[in-house]
């Protein structure tokens, strides 16, 4: 669940979401400027009123990310 932030549709403001992954692909987000095997797994919502799908990176993932671009940044 979005449990780490605003649980609402950025679309229509919902709280109507039905949380799970795209299928179809990996789902997984690669920074174009850092080097990373693995890349970061996405979730995804739709919501039940409107229908907008959206992606986003659970926020133990961009934290590491951050922590990741910042190592970058450093160089």
């Amino acid at each position: 669940m979005l449990s780490e932030v605003d649980p609402s549709c950025i679309a229509c403001g919902s709280k109507e979401l039905c949380f799970g992954y795209l299928s179809g692909g990996v789902n997984i987000f690669v920074p174009s400027n850092l080097f990373t095997v693995y890349g970061f797994k996405t979730r995804s919502y739709v919501c039940l009123n409107c229908g907008f799908i959206t992606q986003y990176i659970p926020k133990d993932k961009l934290n590491k990310l951050k922590q990741r671009m910042g190592e970058k940044l450093k160089e």
